[in-house]
């Protein structure tokens, strides 16, 4: 059975697959483009931030 542990953690690895897998999709295109690759790291940094402060605040310490 699923804990909300384990849940937790495979959201956390499907939001990070998928930008693993957008940016390997779309990373020749973006060298023509002024968006780089501190950018787009910038931005995944951001959303795991808001994924697991959301993940942090649902959780159960008690």
């Amino acid at each position: 059975m699923l804990t909300e542990r384990k849940v937790s953690c495979m959201y956390n690895l499907m939001v990070l697959s998928i930008f693993i897998f957008l940016y390997s999709i779309s990373s020749k295109w973006l060298e023509s483009t002024p968006i780089n690759r501190a950018v787009l790291i910038t931005v995944f940094g951001l959303t795991l931030a808001l994924v697991l402060f959301t993940d942090a605040a649902n959780a159960n310490l008690g």
